[in-house]
């Protein structure tokens, strides 16, 4: 489930302080030493390393070949259409949060999806309790074919004083999805494998521990529970019905939706709702499984 409603930046910013307390039990890896291939994008006033919003993916031939081979959608696309459907995802960037004269052992870095300009300022506005306490950036984009924007984000944080780099995994509900493996494939945890591009892996003599994600925590269900009550007229004669992007896996899909579940059971507890349900879109999956859940 890669979003429902606000949830993320509200509860992405909640939890990051408990999260981070739990590096013990978070997954670790003490990376290589650092070595930054390529030019670096220059960090505006707004601390955004970004060329422009209009310059999306670039496309050749061979970039084509290999995500066809990885993502089951896209086999059958023509390149023409796997090409518009590139052109509409946003840009993969890095808008470094804090201010540039603090510095701190630990960094924050989001990884979030990305959703467009207006959406990622609200998502580092809602970030400031972060970024005015530990050295913050947040790496804008799913990474598909590139990972530049995650090393300069590791490298800003580590020139601000970073040893260890917190990776919160923002957009996505739980641990079972393509994005989540392509991260901790560019970070080399978990031993996992690229679900994408085998973009470069970051590097950098920083630690980096990945906090767990979202999924069953009670305090989803309280900004469920808030936002259904701002908008409810009749509840009593009313469906919940609680609608997430999803994996695009069956397995995923399964596995994803089993835990998001307590959220509807916790609702229902309440007996205010006519019924409580939920649904994963599945929006990446091939078009009959896309279909078969709405």
């Amino acid at each position: 489930m890669h979003d429902i409603g606000s949830l993320t930046a509200r509860a992405g910013l909640a939890l990051v302080y408990g999260l981070m307390l739990l590096f013990a039990s978070a997954s670790a890896q003490q990376a290589p030493a650092h070595q930054h291939g390529g030019a670096v994008v220059p960090m505006d006033a707004e601390g955004k390393r970004l060329e422009s919003y209009e310059i999306r993916h670039k496309m050749d031939q061979a970039t084509i070949d290999a995500l066809r081979a990885k993502i089951p959608l896209y086999r059958g696309m023509t390149d023409m259409e796997m090409m518009m459907n590139m052109a509409g995802m946003d840009p993969n960037y890095e808008w470094y949060a804090s201010d540039l004269s603090m510095r701190g052992d630990i960094g924050v870095l989001i990884l979030s999806h990305g959703v467009g300009e207006n959406s990622d300022r609200m998502m580092k506005a809602a970030l400031e309790p972060v970024s005015r306490r530990w050295p913050t950036a947040i790496g804008f984009g799913m990474a598909m074919t590139q990972s530049s924007h995650l090393q300069s984000a590791v490298d800003d944080l580590v020139a601000h004083g970073a040893k260890t780099i917190v990776l919160v995994p923002s957009g996505v509900i739980t641990k079972y999805n393509s994005l989540t493996r392509q991260w901790k494939y560019i970070f080399d945890l978990d031993g996992q494998e690229a679900t994408y591009l085998e973009v470069p892996k970051v590097k950098s003599a920083a630690r980096f521990v990945m906090t767990r994600h979202l999924a069953d925590s009670e305090l989803v269900t309280e900004i469920l529970y808030d936002h259904v009550r701002e908008v409810s007229q009749n509840p009593a004669n009313e469906v919940v019905i609680i609608v997430g992007h999803g994996p695009e896996d069956i397995e995923d899909n399964k596995k994803d939706l089993a835990i998001v579940q307590v959220h509807v059971k916790r609702l229902k507890v309440k007996n205010e709702f006519a019924d409580v349900k939920l649904i994963n879109l599945q929006d990446d999956a091939i078009p009959p499984v896309r279909e078969s859940n709405v």
